[in-house]
């Protein structure tokens, strides 16, 4: 047997426990690799472990022996050159293909290439394929931004695309609960990937190169009935994987609350299209050995010079968010005219599209000044202030807030603000409440922008955390506790937990770690550590603590990120890994909370537990995978200190990462990073 992927090793082990003599695996990288070996020592008791030879190499440096002598160029790719060439060295052809090289884009991570080199190269005429082919099924969509409390936003739309195919989990999206987030059509199938066919083709060929392929190896037309009205601007696309003998697994059901197992499904924007109900449409698929597309004729009229994540659209779409922030504001405003204010001046720090800024403005606010240090949002935000009527009373300013100031300049640069502002409005906050520098923003603006009298909206929050398990054991009655070291990540990450409840659990009840009043800006900039103790409920491994917020926006509204409420789809959660420890029902654990006014941690008090006892054995992180994290983490900041020194550099690698999102496979990236790179140096 020959299996590409799985750096669990979970197949390569299930093919040994199904009989198979000797299983050889291609992995896509070195980690990947690393995991593989450690789960099969791990699991060396339970399953013949002889049997399974990780190849450390890519599948274009792999051959059989005896069948090809290596050249100078076999050892491209392999650390060690032709010394380390026994590593890549099959002792006989495959009777069996298995892969799970699937991404949400389906070939993104360049399956088809893989299976042919793999076939010619490694396999025995009549390999059996696993699995055997692929139906691309699709959908007609609307994921739109209309009206947003009344206001015109849908310009925001023209900045809504993506360099290849942007990951979503459908069943989300489509319990947004607005009227422009929906489906237009039923699912169909939208191309057929037959893998088998395709090894059959290649089987003994010697020679596979680019210039044997088309541009586009399949263009066929599917006609699509509607069945809503609605304006099309994307096609939803997931899989049908077909096994033979009548299994197969989906990687959507329209009927599930959530998206089935690890591979999200995958959305193509197009340009807009008003669409009737039972109106039907010809839609064009379009896919060569690297990527799938869509087209339904309608020309590009539109620049896309900018993009906006993701996020921001469901934090627009967030009514309980954006209706607590009007009620706190209509709130405050009318307050100070109940005291006599006649004119009331408004500061909104990361003002985006200016949504808040127009909140205010129709609140009675008589001048809104609002901060945005994006330049494309600061676009976007005009924009919306312009089409909604408000261009006299909302000002736009593309400025860092931490640096502007309301007197004049030495070298008579006139001031930022005319004068002080009576209100700051701002929602500035990450999943773990102060990570996008929330309280150094409100010190800033409460010692040069505001007035002393001047009101925060939102004017507090509480911190809350509670230890977790959310892990990996056992997979098919195989031991991956090991491989729960890669988790690790040095920051804290979001995690949406009440959509995935199944996959962690709490061992105590939730303990306010910190409460910031956001009018004590001067003791909020000072970093804090509090000592917390929480009594374990039941007996299991934490390695990790979740934690969320609390906002007070004022004395009547709040906003909370609780995961056991039911709150809305702005703010995830936020999780960070720890080692793992055993936990002991009625047991005491002692953690040390602390923050440094841009990030909140915890950690296990050491001090008061001995740690031998309750270790699980699993370490916090893999040492070699740690190093490399390092490397990439120092050169991103000499690409972020160059970029920001230079212009021009920044506009080569800006080009650049439009060429890798646009073509991964020309440059041997896998399809979801590149996109990562490229939409991050666009928004």
């Amino acid at each position: 047997v020959l299996v590409l992927g799985s750096g669990s090793c979970v197949l390569p082990m299930m093919a040994v426990k199904a009989g198979a003599g000797r299983v050889s695996c291609i992995l896509q990288n070195k980690t990947l690799c690393k995991m593989a070996k450690l789960a099969l020592d791990v699991n060396k008791d339970s399953v013949d472990t002889s049997k399974i030879r990780i190849l450390d190499a890519p599948v274009e440096s792999c051959f059989v022996q005896g069948e090809e002598e290596p050249g100078e160029g076999r050892s491209k790719g392999i650390e060690g050159g032709a010394a380390a060439l026994v590593e890549c060295v099959l002792s006989e052809r495959a009777d069996i293909l298995v892969t799970d090289w699937f991404d949400h884009t389906v070939l993104g991570l360049n399956l088809i290439p893989a299976l042919e080199l793999a076939s010619s190269r490694l396999s025995k005429p009549g390999v059996r394929v696993i699995p055997q082919s692929l139906t691309v099924k699709s959908m007609l969509m609307e994921l739109r931004i209309s009206s947003v409390s009344g206001f015109d936003l849908s310009y925001l739309n023209s900045y809504r695309w993506h360099p290849s195919h942007d990951k979503m989990d459908l069943s989300r999206e489509l319990s947004q609960g607005t009227e422009s987030y929906k489906k237009l059509s039923d699912p169909f199938a939208a191309a057929e990937i037959d893998l088998q066919a395709r090894c059959d083709a290649f089987v003994n060929r010697s020679h596979v190169g680019e210039e044997d392929f088309p541009e586009w190896e399949y263009e066929g037309s599917v006609k699509v009935d509607t069945c809503e009205e609605g304006t099309m601007n994307a096609v939803a696309f997931w899989m049908d994987i077909h096994f033979g003998q009548g299994v197969r697994c989906s990687t959507w059901d329209e009927g599930s609350a959530t998206s089935n197992g690890s591979t999200e499904q995958a959305v193509h924007y197009l340009e807009e299209l008003p669409l009737a109900k039972d109106e039907s449409v010809d839609l064009t698929v379009l896919y060569n050995r690297f990527q799938l597309l869509f087209d339904c004729g309608s020309l590009q009229n539109k620049p896309r010079h900018a993009c906006i994540p993701s996020w921001h659209y469901d934090m627009l779409l967030d009514s309980q968010r954006n209706d607590a922030y009007e009620r706190a504001i209509r709130n405050c405003i009318e307050s100070k005219r109940a005291f006599g204010e006649k004119e009331i001046a408004v500061l909104d720090v990361g003002a985006g599209s200016g949504l808040l800024s127009m909140l205010a403005a129709r609140a009675g606010a008589d001048k809104v000044t609002a901060v945005e240090m994006s330049q494309h949002m600061c676009d976007v935000g005009e924009e919306a202030v312009v089409m909604n009527g408000y261009a006299e009373k909302i000002l736009f300013l593309n400025r860092d807030a931490r640096r502007m100031d309301v007197v004049r300049k030495p070298d008579g640069t006139p001031p930022d603000m005319e004068r002080k502002a009576d209100i700051l409005v701002y929602e500035v906050f990450d999943s773990g409440l102060i990570g996008e520098g929330a309280l150094h923003l409100v010190a800033s603006a409460r010692q040069k922008l505001l007035n002393p009298n001047a009101v925060l909206v939102p004017c507090s929050a509480r911190v809350f955390c509670v230890p977790i398990s959310i892990r990996k054991d056992f997979v098919k009655g195989f031991d991956f506790q090991q491989l729960n070291r890669y988790s690790w990540r040095p920051d804290y990450v979001g995690v949406e937990l009440e959509s995935c409840r199944g996959e962690w659990k709490a061992f105590a009840k939730p303990v306010e770690v910190f409460s910031f009043d956001f009018y004590e800006s001067e003791a909020n900039m000072m970093p804090a550590m509090k000592q917390v103790e929480f009594e374990v409920e039941s007996d299991g491994i934490i390695n990790a603590f979740a934690f969320w917020f609390d906002l007070q926006l004022d004395e009547e509204n709040e906003l909370s990120t609780n995961p056991f409420s039911g709150k809305g789809k702005t703010w995830q959660q936020a999780v960070q890994h720890v080692e793992e420890v055993r936990a002991v029902k009625g047991s005491k654990l002692p953690v040390i909370a602390k923050h440094d006014t841009y990030g909140i941690g915890f950690e296990i008090d050491d001090t008061k537990v001995d740690r031998g006892e309750i270790s699980t054995g699993v370490p916090l992180w893999d040492p070699s995978w740690k190093v490399s994290y390092d490397h990439v983490k120092q050169w991103n900041e000499q690409i972020v200190s160059s970029i920001a020194q230079d212009p021009s550099e920044y506009r080569k690698v800006a080009d650049m990462a439009v060429r890798i999102g646009a073509r991964p496979s020309d440059y041997g990236v896998p399809s979801e990073e590149a996109a990562k790179f490229c939409t991050r140096m666009m928004s």
